[in-house]
């Protein structure tokens, strides 16, 4: 059995797919999928065939496939080809999305002939470009193109672009695609939504005038805007208000505005408060604001207005697969609920939701399969339900130990052990007790005064030091039996768990969950305000002037002591 074969039919079979039909062939030269003496006709096709490969017309089959044209054979120029031979497979109303490098939306030659007479029929629905560093084993750009036989007649002649290049997490060997930018690239694509900086209609006539270049930044640019550089204030002081105007949507997203940071000074530049003498009390003044505060509460009480209907669609699902439908309705109320205030955006919103789904949509299949069961419940909720004496005395105990290794840090500090003491094996109860040891040894037959006040010392500090130790020793030992109960303890409560207080546990860790998806997005935007305000201080703080002056005050305090010290 071929590797790749096996290869793809267990990548099937991990996506739940078990009828899949499997065929191992060069596609281009020979498809397998073949009906009436031609290429099968799809409703849908999705695919992310291989880069940059070279061809050969010379032995292929089904070359009426490529109604478009034919890219060079060398060169390594097929992406078109494999592009053309899934439009090739599309019904009439098929639709189909396939991963592309971005080399075939601009290079030219044969190539830019194949995409004009894609763009002239009318097919492509969506150019979507993907952030950097996403797929195994290249890094070249891609992107994803979206073609559709049968086009809505509101995108008649127009292309919907797409630049969602920029939002992406970072893992450590590849970035990946959040659940909230896959909500955000879905959502706008699903209602063709013009977004400034990530999304635009682009009619043919425009593309006809770029030579049909379907560069993506030609027609949507999300690069940042050019910084402001103030040289009246760099020179003489001030922040100027157009840059502040800037931020002002920012700052009121939180009820805030920029006087709780400025003072106007004119008509186009504002001072920083007196009373602000260091950059860390910016993020105090934000942080402790009634109009935080405020934003946040009403934030939490929208929460709880949705949880209300969640919780009880919840409740529902044992035995009844609405999962999907509960997803469906439920962003949508989440959302109603947050628009409350304009902290969040919508595709912050849909991004809290989309992050809490991810983190339940298992639990709630589960539900649907087997009911309440207590395996979904996280072990700290169990503990802090039923077993809050346990905790405390484990905690407790956690304490006592914690004290006690800090009581013998610093017995350690008041032992100075020398050079020739065992430092290899770092500073340990062992180690000192030691050193001790052989210190006492060695002035036993000392008989100065001055020697056994010292001997007196030293068994004094390892009488102490053992004591301490021994004494640790039972705490840590007490601790771990207690943990060990309580384990005992929390395995019999699972096997005896009442399907009521299951439930109230897993609803309660899902609300949970909500509540910190959503406060994750309110931090963050509360840094984004915070952040803000430090890079004004951080640009605008010191002037010329200030430096200057700051310089000659330098200069005089050290003439001064130069002339105390009777140099000058």
């Amino acid at each position: 059995m071929p590797q790749a074969w096996a290869i793809s039919k267990m990548n099937m079979f991990l996506h739940n797919i078990n009828d899949a039909q499997v065929a191992l062939e060069d596609t281009l030269q020979a498809p397998q999928f073949v009906e009436d003496g031609y290429i099968k006709k799809f409703d849908r096709v999705i695919a992310n065939p291989p880069f940059s490969q070279s061809y050969s017309r010379s032995t292929m089959e089904f070359p009426q496939r490529f109604r478009y044209g034919f890219a060079p054979e060398k060169g390594k120029k097929a992406d078109l080809m494999f592009a053309q031979h899934m439009i090739a497979s599309l019904n009439e109303k098929g639709v189909m999305a396939t991963v592309m490098p971005h080399g075939v939306l601009f290079r030219g030659g044969a190539e830019k002939a194949i995409r004009e007479g894609i763009i002239r029929a009318n097919i492509i629905e969506a150019i979507i470009s993907l952030p950097p560093n996403l797929f195994y084993g290249t890094g070249i750009p891609a992107c994803i193109l979206v073609i559709n036989k049968k086009k809505s007649k509101n995108l008649e002649n127009k292309i919907l672009f797409i630049n969602a290049d920029a939002e992406y997490g970072e893992g450590r060997a590849q970035n990946y695609l959040r659940p909230e930018d896959i909500e955000k690239i879905t959502f706008v694509f699903g209602n063709k939504q013009e977004e400034p900086k990530y999304s635009r209609l682009i009619g043919l006539d425009e593309i006809e005038k770029n030579d049909y270049n379907l560069n993506i930044r030609r027609y949507v640019d999300n690069s940042p805007d050019p910084e402001i550089e103030d040289v009246y204030a760099h020179l003489v002081g001030g922040v100027p208000m157009r840059e502040i105007a800037l931020h002002e949507q920012d700052f009121c997203r939180y009820g805030l505005n920029s006087s709780v940071i400025f003072d106007v000074k004119d008509e186009r530049y504002c001072l920083l408060k007196p009373a602000i003498t260091n950059r860390a009390q910016i993020r105090k003044i934000v942080e402790n604001h009634p109009a935080v505060a405020a934003e946040n509460k009403k934030m939490d009480d929208a929460l709880d207005r949705w949880w209300e209907s969640a919780r009880v669609a919840i409740e529902a699902l044992p035995h009844h697969n609405q999962v999907a439908k509960f997803r469906r309705e439920s962003i949508n109320q989440f959302k109603k609920q947050l628009a409350v205030t304009s902290i969040l955006d919508e595709f912050q919103q849909a991004g809290a939701f989309v992050n809490w789904w991810e983190a339940v949509r298992w639990d709630m299949k589960a539900i649907v399969a087997t009911g309440w069961t207590p395996s979904l419940i996280p072990d700290d909720y169990i503990k802090s339900a039923f077993f809050t004496k346990e905790l405390d005395e484990l905690k407790a105990l956690e304490a006592k130990a914690s004290d006690l290794e800090a009581a013998l840090s610093a017995l350690f500090d008041e032992i100075e052990m020398d050079e020739n003491g065992d430092e290899e094996n770092g500073r340990t109860a062992k180690s000192f007790r030691s050193y001790l040891k052989e210190q006492i040894t060695d002035l036993k037959d000392t008989e100065t005064e001055s020697a056994k006040k010292e001997r007196e010392t030293l068994e004094a500090a390892l009488t102490t030091l053992e004591a301490k130790e021994k004494e640790l020793k039972l705490a840590k030992k007490s601790a771990r039996e207690k943990a060990d109960d309580l384990e005992w303890k929390l395995e019999e409560k699972r096997r005896t768990f009442a399907e009521a207080d299951a439930m109230a546990l897993i609803l309660q860790k899902f609300r949970d969950i909500a509540y910190n998806e959503m406060h994750r997005y309110l931090t963050s935007q509360k840094e984004k305000i915070v952040r803000l305000f430090e890079k004004l201080w951080d640009k605008y703080r010191d002037s010329l002037a200030t430096i200057t002056d700051e310089r000659e005050g330098a200069r005089k305090q050290l003439n001064d002591f130069i002339r105390r010290l009777k140099y000058l």
